[in-house]
């Protein structure tokens, strides 16, 4: 007879092994490390009322929202090895009436003495880059 303290423990066990078998923690994931909201021009474009929305850019796990468009994450791979962050990711971006997948590059500088946080958005098929701040919460 299974009584219920041995079945929570039965089920905390099978909670770990899955979570160690996919390679993840049950109790501390990691935050992807672009979750937030940039600006084009920050500080000066995140304080309230300083202007236009087409400046910002927010990033969940699972989407970047744009002023006039949105894009689901479908994939993100990451391609640095260590240091700063950077990641591939393919997008399916809707917006304007319009639906495209797309590939983008999102890197990372971390914040040092000399300069804040700076997200670097790199288009590669256009080679087109952008750099947005961290809008401090």
């Amino acid at each position: 007879m299974i009584t219920v303290a041995k079945a929570g423990r039965i089920v905390g066990v099978l909670v770990v092994s899955a979570s160690l078998l996919s390679g993840t923690s049950a109790f501390a994931q990691t935050k992807w490390p672009f979750v937030g909201k940039w600006a084009l021009d920050a500080p000066k474009a995140c304080e309230p009322g300083s202007g236009p929305s087409d400046l910002f850019l927010t990033i969940t796990d699972k989407k970047l929202s744009y002023y006039a468009s949105e894009c689901v994450i479908l994939s993100k791979r990451r391609i640095a090895k260590s240091g700063d962050d950077a990641y591939r990711l393919k997008l399916r971006c809707t917006g304007e009436g319009q639906t495209s997948q797309s590939e983008l590059i999102l890197g990372l500088l971390e914040k040092t003495e000399e300069r804040s946080e700076l997200l670097v958005h790199i288009d590669p098929v256009a080679w087109s880059m952008t750099g947005y701040r961290r809008c401090s919460e």
